[in-house]
């Protein structure tokens, strides 16, 4: 998307504004010696501007568009506050039900109007896979959630979300992320990383030096919206839209695990080597946030057990996972973010992501770590510019280990709490339903976590992530620390339970 800057503005039309000075003298003249010719053109004008008025307030009113995904007993309905939707998720049985999701969408959603800040963005640089440098400058584009702060939240997240730290692996601030911004950790990542140009003058701190100023407009951000001509308050939108898709009250399949697939993808791609093409980054962010959107907090297996309408929507297949690249590619269609591009262009967007997605599906868990293996193992062939097959095969393994990549990280003990509930909450379900309880909370004690964050680690993760080759050393290092830990607890266990049988 260009910008031209308000001195080249007047540069290209200085030779149009005598003219125009000319005629207005000119007509002003005429209408001075004919007053009833004045008056009929103020009249007409005063008509032009109501008419004006109108046209401006049916085509860019805000307007409540709803997308249905079948009949459902479970549904998130929502109700209709000031500008925004309200997700409220009334819990009924889930059998037979396929999520009804209901999305606000804006009549002028792609509009190319933005919230700027006064301050414009210093120029920067990215060099693209081909070797292509492109120089662009910018505005700030403000959330309005970020002045609904005060100004000590505000000055925290400037520490939170500036470009070393989102590009860091390991983010440990993203509960208080969520808490800061009362509920919108996906909105406020995707700002910090998707449009970085736009938010990061903003999340420089007021007192940094003039050597942080410099090394900030140093920074290569993502520059993907430009690239596509995607306004940043038109892209912003849509994932408001897609954050109030994801079930707050889900434990763990909700908009915070969003947010932290996206950070912790955005800062592995940072620090290791992929030769995406724009649309494979760009889609592949967007795959990590709209990932796990509409999960109602059952899993594949429940789904295809009590023949809920998305399995057979589905065939039993990938039934989540497909489900959520129909609700995140319906509301893409819905926001009209993409429809100045060239369809070839928007097809490949919306197949990127709809892949990277279904590979998400824990099903295909072990094949994916097996051609991960193989790959490691074999030493890669001459790059091409015309095959860029087996990078983005990469990049999508890449985002399933984001997606299990919890044991990795400081936060891992805390994630543990969030995704245990979960199990336990679909295992009461379960016994509510006279199903096979599959994680049951009355007999679940200290040893269960420790036994299920074991086999998880020894059996899924450790193997997963040792297929890869990361240049980053810590992210193995903490895998291993987090391994550690829970073998450490599972021997206090058993000392603790062979002291009791002893003392009996």
């Amino acid at each position: 998307m260009m910008r031209i800057s308000n001195h080249s503005r007047k540069r290209q039309r200085g030779g149009g504004e005598q003219k125009t000075a000319e005629y207005s003298s000119t007509l002003f003249q005429f209408f001075s010696n004919n007053s009833k010719c004045l008056q009929t053109l103020c009249l007409l004008t005063l008509c032009q501007v109501v008419l004006s008025a109108y046209h401006y307030h049916n085509v860019y009113k805000t307007t409540k568009t709803f997308s249905s995904f079948g009949s459902s007993s479970t549904s998130l309905q929502f109700a209709s506050s000031g500008n925004s939707a309200i997700p409220k998720h009334h819990p009924s049985s889930p059998v037979n039900s396929a999520l009804h999701v209901s999305f606000a969408a804006s009549a002028a959603a792609n509009a190319r109007v933005e919230s700027v800040a006064a301050n414009p963005l210093n120029t920067y640089t990215n060099t693209d896979k081909d070797g292509t440098t492109t120089t662009t400058t910018t505005t700030t584009t403000i959330l309005p959630e970020w002045n609904e702060l005060s100004g000590a939240a505000q000055t925290e997240l400037q520490q939170m979300l500036n470009w070393d730290k989102v590009s860091t692996f390991d983010y440990p601030e993203i509960f208080r992320l969520d808490e800061l911004t009362q509920g919108h950790s996906l909105l406020f990542m995707s700002w910090a990383i998707v449009a970085s140009p736009y938010s990061q003058p903003l999340l420089l701190s007021s007192s940094a030096s003039q050597q942080e100023q410099q090394e900030q407009q140093d920074n290569e951000y993502c520059n993907l919206l430009d690239a596509f001509g995607i306004s940043p308050t038109a892209f912003m939108d849509y994932v408001r839209t897609i954050e109030q898709g994801y079930q707050k009250n889900n434990p763990y399949h909700n908009h915070i695990h969003a947010a932290d697939v996206l950070q912790t993808l955005h800062s592995m791609l940072q620090s290791e080597s992929y030769r995406l093409t724009k649309v494979q980054h760009f889609s592949l962010l967007l795959a990590s946030i709209l990932h796990d959107v509409g999960h109602d907090g059952t899993n594949n297996d429940f789904q295809v057990q009590t023949q809920s309408q998305l399995a057979i929507r589905y065939q039993n297949v990938s039934v989540l996972e497909q489900h959520h690249v129909e609700v995140g590619l319906k509301e893409l269609d819905s926001s009209e973010l993409l429809d100045h591009l060239p369809l070839q262009q928007r097809d490949e967007i919306r197949q990127f992501i709809a892949q990277a997605i279904l590979h998400t599906d824990m099903a295909k868990h072990q094949e994916q770590v097996e051609r991960a293996s193989q790959a490691a193992s074999t030493p890669p062939p001459p790059p091409q510019d015309d095959d860029d097959d087996d990078d983005w095969q990469a990049a999508m393994y890449l985002l399933h280990l984001c997606d299990i990549s919890n044991p990795t990280k400081s936060t891992f003990s805390i994630w543990t709490e969030h995704v245990l509930e979960e199990f336990y909450q679909l295992g009461d379900l379960q016994k509510s339903l006279g199903l096979p309880v599959s994680f049951d909370r009355s007999v679940a004690n200290s040893n269960s976590k420790v036994s299920i964050q074991q086999g998880f680690l020894k059996f899924l993760v450790l193997p997963a992530f040792e297929a890869m080759e990361f240049s980053n050393p810590k992210i193995m290092q903490g895998l291993y620390a987090n391994y550690e830990y829970w073998m450490k607890q599972d021997k206090e266990e058993d000392a603790e339970t062979a002291a009791e049988a002893a003392g009996d």
